[in-house]
């Protein structure tokens, strides 16, 4: 688009809209409140074209097929990534695309039809036509980087635990509830960091740079745990939680998602 067509697109934009998006100034032009606001409803609406691109290109292209996954951030970082990255090399011929979701957001996919499968842990009531096959077991462990005062022990006691920082998730996240649960009948709470957060980047980025403790679904360190980055504590006894499963249609699969639910089945008999 050449300058001239964008101003006019801009002008028009605005007359639509019955603002102004943009000061215009002799250095050059500055965002107006009214522009920031809209800003992230606009990258959602480009992100929805991005993928409708996706879709139609291959719609477009009668040899290929195309699967649509939402998962938990706990499975991306673990065994799924691997695994599509294989898959996509056996199987050229079909599309992954691939969002992050918790299990909230699933839900509303699932509703809308955007998705063909998500990557989640055992709902209590699926979706209706929707059924739930296991994958790979989980449970969430406490760990920290090699460095820390405790990696080495091999007995630890609640006042070991008592005396660490913690990085926690925020409320209502299940390694939340686990620490407050391990922490309910002591004296006094543990300090805390001061970023809470459940994203994985922002929680593996902080283990490795302190020496902090924190609860997670093991899946989601899996990858540091065998490098060495991370060590998980001793427990005296586990803390469980739902497996990591793949909630699909129950019927009407189509050949593509069939080929992806059979290959990440057998992904995993063959990583365990």
């Amino acid at each position: 688009m050449t300058q001239p067509s964008a101003t006019e697109a801009l002008a028009e934009l605005e007359r639509l809209l019955g603002c102004s998006l943009f000061l215009r100034h002799t250095k050059g032009m500055a965002p107006t409140d009214n522009a920031l606001a809209l800003a992230p409803m606009v990258n959602r609406m480009l992100a929805l074209v991005d993928d409708s691109a996706t879709v139609l290109s291959a719609m477009d292209d009668s040899s290929r097929s195309m699967v649509s996954i939402a998962s938990i951030s706990a499975a991306i970082t673990g065994l799924l990534g691997d695994a599509l990255s294989v898959f996509c090399q056996k199987h050229p011929h079909i599309t992954i695309q691939l969002q992050e979701a918790d299990a909230r957001r699933q839900f509303s996919l699932i509703a809308a039809h955007e998705i063909d499968v998500a990557v989640c842990r055992q709902p209590e009531f699926p979706p209706e036509g929707w059924t739930f096959l296991p994958w790979m077991p989980d449970r969430l462990v406490i760990v920290c980087n090699s460095g820390h005062p405790l990696a080495q022990r091999k007995v630890i006691s609640q006042q070991d635990l008592l005396n660490c920082v913690w990085m926690v998730s925020p409320t209502g996240v299940i390694a939340r509830q686990a620490f407050d649960q391990l922490f309910e009948t002591a004296p006094k709470p543990p300090k805390m960091h001061g970023i809470v957060s459940s994203a994985a980047s922002v929680v593996l980025h902080q283990l490795l740079r302190e020496n902090l403790l924190t609860i997670v679904p093991k899946s989601l360190v899996s990858k540091q745990l065998v490098q060495g980055e991370l060590l998980e504590l001793p427990l005296a006894s586990p803390i469980s939680v739902s497996d990591i499963g793949l909630l699909v249609p129950a019927a009407d699969h189509s050949p593509a998602l069939h080929t992806l639910v059979h290959f990440l089945q057998s992904s995993y008999m063959h990583h365990a």
